[in-house]
């Protein structure tokens, strides 16, 4: 996986939407594999999950392929 950095600041962006933390203001804060929460949110309502082998969010049918792969769901 690549880095989305931000044209203006040179951050790490969220990989779903784009948003800069840097634009978005000091309260905003890229989570797990460089999502912003609502894209994290949105993720998790369409069924994703955590997969620490892709290091991404995935469908848990992708994730229970991978042998010794733990599903976490939050």
């Amino acid at each position: 996986m690549g880095v989305v950095r931000c044209g203006e600041h040179g951050w790490k962006c969220c990989w779903g939407c784009d948003r800069c933390p840097s634009c978005e203001g000091h309260t905003f804060r890229l989570g797990r594999g460089d999502y912003c929460p609502d894209c994290v949110k949105r993720l998790k309502a369409q069924g994703y999950v955590w997969s620490e082998f892709y290091k991404n969010y995935v469908k848990p049918e992708v994730a229970a392929r991978v042998k010794g792969q733990f599903v976490f769901k939050f």
